[in-house]
């Protein structure tokens, strides 16, 4: 939606710092324009697997449809939500 704020909450502390310095300078409006052209593109995507690494952490393998190649997410509980902890 281009919301810098909403969008900090999502990675762990760790991983915010990065994306902090990846989305410093950009604008919500910027951000909101970026967000709907890549959206724009997708058609979406299929889960090809989830890797367990422990009860708090999970490293999902996904797919966007109409492509071939297999991205993954780290993800680890942090309290009840859980937040992306590698790049975007």
């Amino acid at each position: 939606k281009g919301d810098k704020t909403v969008m900090l909450q999502s990675p762990t502390p760790e991983a915010r710092k990065v994306w902090e310095k990846m989305l410093a300078g950009k604008t919500d409006e910027q951000m909101k324009s970026e967000a709907a052209e890549a959206t724009a593109k997708l058609a979406g995507y299929t889960i090809q697997k989830r890797e367990i690494i422990s009860a708090d952490e999970v490293v999902i393998h996904f797919s966007m449809i109409g492509q071939k190649d297999v991205a993954k997410m780290d993800v680890k509980k942090m309290g009840s939500d859980w937040k992306i902890s590698g790049d975007l």
